[in-house]
């Protein structure tokens, strides 16, 4: 508990209760609860990407008693969200698939289609564990839909990415030079150059899986830019394919 008394204790924060205790019953107003259960968050979400999943479940749990009391539905679909990626991180897609279910249910209550994208591609990836690749597909292209009409554009070329990936491990090139070209469009319609670069190096590699060495070397190019545009080092192997490319194509 020694990582959420550190969080708790910023500023004026009061102290947590007895175990079994109220949060407003001890004098937190709501938006005390909710203030904290953002920056538990934001810790949890940490602690995951550094695979410590069991300190980020604890934060997350806690955030989720916190979200509750302060009668915040959007809060604690967040806090099943990230529920569900930890569970699916550590194996157990079962639980992460109820978890994903709850946030949806949430969102879907909100109206929240942005909310609903994400949850949708998360269970997604559960599927695509499971070794449902068409199930997998169908969630990403529900959350494609959701994300365009929630206006996270960026949530969307991420999703045409994880599709194209899909497509790519099945050798149906083809098509996942569509989507990766989708996912591209779709970023530069979020300023996202980031997610743009990770679609164009994926468009690349189906570009010369199919033999296309020109359109493989645009590709790179434009990946390069994107790159370098948000001050990121350029991946060594896209550079080193470049040469090569130049080499074959003759510019």
């Amino acid at each position: 508990m020694g990582i959420l008394d550190k969080i708790l204790g910023r500023g004026k924060r009061r102290k947590l209760p007895e175990e079994g205790g109220k949060l407003l019953d001890a004098g937190w107003t709501r938006e005390e609860l909710r203030e904290a259960a953002r920056d538990v968050v934001a810790m949890a979400r940490a602690l995951f990407e550094n695979h410590r999943l069991n300190d980020a479940e604890t934060l997350v749990m806690r955030a989720k008693v916190f979200y509750e009391e302060a009668g915040d539905r959007d809060g604690v679909g967040t806090c099943y969200r990230y529920e569900g990626s930890i569970c699916r991180e550590r194996g157990d897609l079962q639980g992460a698939q109820m978890a994903f279910g709850k946030s949806l249910s949430l969102a879907h209550s909100a109206k929240d289609h942005a909310r609903m994208s994400l949850c949708e591609s998360g269970i997604g990836g559960v599927l695509e564990k499971q070794g449902d690749s068409a199930g997998a597909m169908a969630a990403y292209r529900r959350a494609i839909d959701l994300a365009k009409q929630g206006g996270d554009f960026a949530h969307a070329s991420i999703c045409h990415g994880l599709i194209a990936d899909l497509l790519g491990r099945q050798e149906n090139y083809v098509e996942a030079q569509h989507h990766y070209r989708e996912g591209a469009k779709t970023a530069a319609q979020a300023n996202s150059a980031a997610v743009m670069a990770e679609c164009l190096q994926g468009l690349a590699e189906m570009y010369v899986r199919t033999g296309d060495d020109a359109r493989a070397l645009e590709a790179l190019k434009a990946y390069e830019e994107a790159v370098r545009a948000v001050g990121e080092p350029v991946d060594p192997k896209a550079l080193t394919l470049m040469e090569v490319l130049r080499q074959k194509v003759g510019s």
